[in-house]
């Protein structure tokens, strides 16, 4: 038997081997894998304590919550909203006060609830007034100063009706904008 003496090094092949350093610092807690050993992508190899990773996920966890809360608040003002101009529609549409107040008992609206239906009631009730006074069979019985008061209270109730469901309109349309740039900010966090 013939033996040959050659000078050579042994070494790993450097195609199979990856390296794996971490990202952030800490203390290793826990070795899963040893050196040699084949492993798979997405296989845990240690475990890290850390406190990045700690406060990291604290964070996730606030911004999840602020999100939570976000879609939360944007689908309470857009129902309301939404439930508002349809009050507004039925309003301008002329229905009687029993009927909206029927047809909206259960569903959110807000504080714009009793303000246009306070408007709306009041505009209403000059309007009665008005046309009351102005009926044929009470001319002469009514005062010129009377029918002008009445008229002026009619035309101030319906302009400040008026007014209301545009800022009805307005504001729901702002305040939407608003809730859904919260919710996009919330998301992108």
């Amino acid at each position: 038997m013939e033996r040959h003496w050659r000078p050579g090094k042994l070494a790993v092949d450097e195609s199979r081997v990856a390296h794996v350093s971490p990202v952030v610092d800490g203390i290793i807690r826990e070795v899963k894998a040893r050196l040699g050993q084949m492993v798979s992508a997405g296989e845990v190899l240690a475990v890290l304590d850390c406190r990045e990773v700690g406060q990291a996920k604290l964070e996730l966890v606030k911004v999840r919550l602020g999100l939570e809360f976000a879609q939360g608040q944007y689908d309470r003002t857009r129902q309301s909203t939404e439930n508002a101009l349809l009050m507004v529609d039925a309003m301008l549409a002329g229905r009687p006060v029993p009927e909206i107040e029927q047809l909206f008992r259960d569903r959110p609206i807000g504080d714009m609830r009793q303000q246009l239906m306070g408007a709306y009631s009041k505009r209403l009730q000059a309007k009665a007034q008005y046309e009351s006074i102005t009926r044929p069979e009470s001319v002469g019985a009514v005062s010129e100063a009377t029918i002008i008061r009445s008229r002026a209270d009619y035309e101030t109730a319906e302009s400040a009706y008026r007014a209301l469901c545009e800022e009805t309109r307005n504001q729901g349309n702002l305040q939407i904008r608003a809730v859904e740039q919260k919710l996009r900010e919330a998301q992108t966090a």
